[in-house]
């Protein structure tokens, strides 16, 4: 997704100590909002604040699909990786000791915040195109964000199959 322009290789993603913040189901226009996605991330890192950790590591948002009625949503849960481990969690967080998502078409996106949906389709299309289908959740990890440029990093680990 570099610049409008794809390129893929297969990566494997490996977290470790990964807490997470289950959303609400959303539409595709309230995933990117910055309201909502400001209160979900406040919620985690007064979490990680409480059981005395640190972030380590960009934030990560998995992603899947759920079709009602003619009528896409998403289900996202926003993952940040820890400093330390931990043994007890409750609604709305999850913790994952290990995370393996082995063989993911792996592409990085840079670009206007504002054309990333755009870019997701695309990626999307070309899996397709490739003879390949998604078999799981999408894992966004960001990277960079300038909200003064409407410029975003992102790299995109989507598993996928033959």
């Amino acid at each position: 997704m570099k610049n409008s322009k794809n390129r893929f290789e297969i990566r494997s993603l490996h977290l470790v100590n990964a807490l997470s913040i289950t959303l609400p189901v959303l539409d595709k226009l309230q995933i990117f909002n910055s309201k909502e996605l400001k209160f979900y991330l406040d919620k985690l890192d007064s979490f990680i604040k409480y059981i005395e950790a640190q972030a380590v590591g960009p934030l990560i948002m998995k992603t899947s699909l759920l079709r009602v009625d003619n009528n896409t949503q998403f289900v996202a849960e926003y993952i940040q990786q820890i400093d330390k481990l931990i043994y007890n969690t409750s609604t709305p967080y999850n913790y994952y000791e290990l995370m393996d998502i082995p063989e993911c078409i792996y592409t990085n996106y840079h670009g206007q915040a504002s054309k990333l949906m755009y870019s997701y389709c695309e990626t999307k299309n070309l899996i397709k195109e490739e003879g390949k289908a998604i078999v799981g959740e999408i894992y966004t990890v960001f990277i960079a964000n300038d909200s003064q440029q409407d410029t975003i990093s992102i790299d995109l680990y989507i598993p996928t199959k033959d």
